[in-house]
């Protein structure tokens, strides 16, 4: 029985998934816009860089300057 309700559970995420049209049991970014400010994502994610250490001051200053200056062309 329990069975049955993990394949119901697995086909109703990848049913969902088909007619959003992204085939697979992936459920990332479930409920997001795929229309989203670019700039503000590229921010997010040099942020995140940043404070992981990745990078450094000087080119977490660089790249966001660069950002910035793209996105109000």
């Amino acid at each position: 029985m329990i069975i049955f309700l993990i394949a119901g559970v697995i086909g109703a995420v990848y049913l969902v998934n088909y007619l959003r049209g992204k085939p697979g049991l992936s459920i990332d970014g479930f409920g997001e816009s795929s229309g989203g400010d670019s700039s503000k994502s590229s921010l997010e994610i040099l942020q995140k860089r940043f404070a992981s250490g990745e990078i450094s001051r000087i080119e977490y200053d660089e790249m966001k300057n660069t950002i910035l200056k793209d996105g109000n062309l």
